[in-house]
């Protein structure tokens, strides 16, 4: 059926959202946890050490591998592109190493919002055309997105501390949505599906600590026979008191002093937990576990080996993503086109092998 002989094929005919469009917080789009505790709860989270740690092993995972770039062909048109583009990605503050880092922030936020700072260049080699200075990374808790039915990011809304309304051209901004669900800008944490973990791990050290604070000094047990006077049992008590800061006692023949001691398999126990959670909150960041944990198990090697495959899987991808919707999508193709219009655009590419 040739339907599009009578269609437009330059538009959209499915509409993701229905009525709410237009401005709307991030909060306002498809994380249910986002929309309850907003983005403080991702920064509570990443006060833990084992998931600021599963963070950072992500970013510098996808980082640790260099970069190069391409030309388009061999044309002259598409060499004077091409070195043009590499001096400004050698030459802009923090290089792409600072400008990636900051945009994984997204792993943890959902998305990150980098503001790309252009100067005019007066100096050879390239005096009279744009580059690209820097980038300022924005805290996406105070922007709304003005989206259309079809969530196409129109712009950036500010309300600035006066409470003045601030449309912002999108075009001036780097918006990395991760893991986008139905095409969000607000994207999708990471630490979304780590959440319950974390949530139970924090009770869970919560109760370990009140076990420990009970039960980690034994409680003294003094027994004497009977018919000592009561002074000599108040003075008994006193010195049993006093043993959790001194070193010794000295006590009558006639009396006995033994610890109540605990199990340990209580303790055991919390720590079992706190390693569970710790594993499940590595398989939602990283897709495994080995990478993060000691791996004291019979074969962890040729197992951690596996797992190192998974993860590294998992960062080819997000490189990949990276490249075409940051590097190509949003920085090369804008600076291109503001100094040479429709020139071949080069190429940035990961040398994975």
């Amino acid at each position: 059926m040739l339907w599009f002989r009578k269609r437009r094929l330059d538009r959209e005919y499915a509409p993701v959202e229905i009525e709410t469009y237009g401005e709307r917080e991030p909060t306002e789009f498809d994380d249910d946890l986002l929309a309850k505790h907003g983005y403080a709860i991702y920064d509570q989270m990443l006060t833990d050490a084992h998931v600021k740690a599963c963070f950072n092993l992500k970013r510098w995972g996808v980082l640790s591998v260099p970069w190069r770039l391409e030309p388009a062909d061999e044309t002259p048109e598409a060499q004077r592109v091409h070195q043009f583009v590499l001096y400004n990605l050698h030459t802009m503050a923090g290089g792409v190493f600072s400008l990636l880092w900051r945009a994984l922030d997204a792993l943890a936020k959902g998305c990150a919002i980098l503001e790309k700072l252009y100067a005019y260049c007066d100096e050879p080699p390239y005096a009279g055309y744009w580059v690209v200075r820097g980038f300022k990374a924005k805290n996406p808790a105070l922007f709304r997105f003005e989206v259309d039915a079809y969530r196409n990011l129109r712009s950036l809304i500010l309300y600035a501390p006066s409470g003045e309304r601030l449309s912002l051209p999108r075009d001036k901004f780097i918006v990395y949505a991760y893991n986008p669900r139905y095409e969000s800008p607000a994207g999708e944490s990471d630490l979304r599906a780590a959440y319950r973990a974390w949530r139970s791990k924090e009770r869970i050290l919560q109760l370990w600590d009140l076990f420990l604070a009970k039960y980690a000094s034994p409680t003294l047990i003094g027994v004497y026979k009977r018919g000592l006077p009561p002074a000599q049992q108040e003075e008994l008590l006193r010195a049993l008191d006093k043993v959790q800061q001194e070193t010794a006692i000295i006590v009558p023949e006639e009396v006995k002093v033994d610890a109540l001691e605990f199990k340990q398999a209580g303790a055991e126990s919390f720590a079992q937990a706190v390693a569970h959670h710790n594993a499940e909150i590595a398989k939602s960041l990283l897709g495994e576990t080995l990478t993060t944990d000691e791996g004291q198990r019979v074969g962890s090697l040729a197992l951690g080996q596996v797992h190192l495959k998974v993860l590294q899987t998992q960062l080819r991808a997000l490189r990949a993503d990276l490249a075409e919707r940051i590097m190509h999508d949003q920085l090369i193709r804008p600076l291109v086109h503001l100094n040479f219009g429709n020139a071949p655009l080069p190429k940035f590419v990961w040398n994975e092998e």
